[in-house]
């Protein structure tokens, strides 16, 4: 059995079993609320005893090898470039993870938010959903301090650092600008994409760089069905308010993924948007969180939408892709994400507040009916 098999059946465990005790915890806080929780908990145990018992009988067809040879055996050739230790991709993925709360201090229209971002430069620039990052343009839309949003690291989430908007697709802003007002909303995922410049720590201290992230590659046009891959983020849906603000717990899940779809015919030499099997984290609350590959660490797609369902686990999970992401990014600003990266980002940030957010934020405001 190829020894990666064995790590990503080994972490599927682990982290369904990281996940089975948040859930147990979200139960005994809330036994009636959360009852129907108790059938996710039960399939889970059953899921990782499979899992278990697959793992056992190939480990066995593994080393049920005969010992008497007529010959040395070659030992097999090493690949070029080892697939990154479990462990160490996990603790890199989790530590450029971050929670993005919103909250608002008025009885204004706007419903607070919590959604999740990663870091993908080490000078703090987040990569999240235009719907999560929307608010930051709506930010003192009633006076000052009416809206804030604080980027949470850490688990449970605690406040670590202040962000502003360096850049969000104008196009989904257009298409999508009434989803603001509904509680729960809905789309396809399409140009659902913003970044996040982080200016500083929560209190207002210089930030001290390099901050760990995960590389972005937009470049990765066609990911392969099954290949393994690591999710992270804060699903909070499942969580009660206070529990958001007091004890959001992150979480990573191995899974793999399953299908790919197009947004137009006339793209189909490069996914938008992939599915994975259906978690703990498919759930509202991971929108923004990553989509990692087991076998180089790189980040191939955001959490962008997840269908409905009572349980977690016959939900389906969609990302969108990191070729979506880059292509969509370089016909809108006419510069890759690479060549933009290579500038100052501050005067970037400055420019779109200066010459393309006024005229989204005018969007959102009317949409709002103010």
């Amino acid at each position: 059995m190829p020894f990666l098999a064995i790590q990503v059946s080994l972490a599927k465990v682990a982290l369904s079993l990281q996940a089975l005790l948040l859930l147990v915890a979200q139960i005994q806080a809330e036994p009636v609320k959360n009852a129907n929780l108790v059938p996710v908990v039960q399939r889970s145990l059953s899921g990782i005893t499979t899992t278990l018992r697959g793992l056992g009988t190939q480990l066995a067809a593994t080393s049920n090898v005969g010992t008497t040879m007529t010959s040395p055996a070659r030992p097999p050739a090493t690949p070029a470039t080892e697939p990154p230790a479990f462990e160490t991709l996990n603790t890199a993925a989790r530590a450029a993870t971050v929670n993005i709360l919103c909250t608002t201090n008025t009885n204004g229209p706007v419903r607070p938010i919590s959604g999740s971002g990663v870091i993908i430069d080490p000078r703090g620039v987040i990569l999240t959903n235009a719907h999560v990052a929307q608010y930051f343009l709506l930010k003192d839309y009633q006076g000052q301090n009416s809206l804030e949003c604080v980027i949470r690291a850490g688990s449970p989430a605690v406040p670590a650092y202040r962000a502003r908007l360096l850049y969000i697709s104008p196009a989904w802003v257009a298409t999508n600008v009434n989803l603001i007002r509904e509680s729960h909303p809905t789309g396809t995922g399409e140009d659902d994409f913003a970044l996040l410049q982080i200016t500083s720590t929560f209190r207002g201290e210089a930030i001290s760089t390099p901050l760990p992230y995960v590389p972005f590659d937009p470049t990765f046009v066609n990911p392969p069905v099954n290949d393994p891959v690591l999710l992270a983020s804060y699903p909070a849906e499942l969580t009660g308010g206070i529990l958001v603000l007091k004890s959001l717990d992150q979480v990573s899940s191995v899974t793999k993924l399953s299908k790919g779809y197009y947004f137009h015919d006339n793209g189909k030499d490069h996914l938008d948007l992939i599915e994975v099997s259906g978690s703990l984290l498919s759930q509202g609350g991971s929108s923004g969180g990553g989509v990692v590959r087991l076998l180089d660490g790189k980040l191939i797609g955001i959490i962008v939408t997840t269908t409905t369902a009572a349980n977690t686990s016959e939900r389906e999970l969609f990302a969108l892709t990191a070729s979506h992401i880059g292509r969509r990014f370089r016909e809108q600003q006419g510069i890759s994400l690479s060549d933009y990266f290579a500038t100052d980002l501050s005067l970037q940030a400055q420019a779109f507040e200066a010459n393309v957010a006024p005229r989204l934020r005018s969007l959102l405001l009317r949409a709002l009916g103010l």
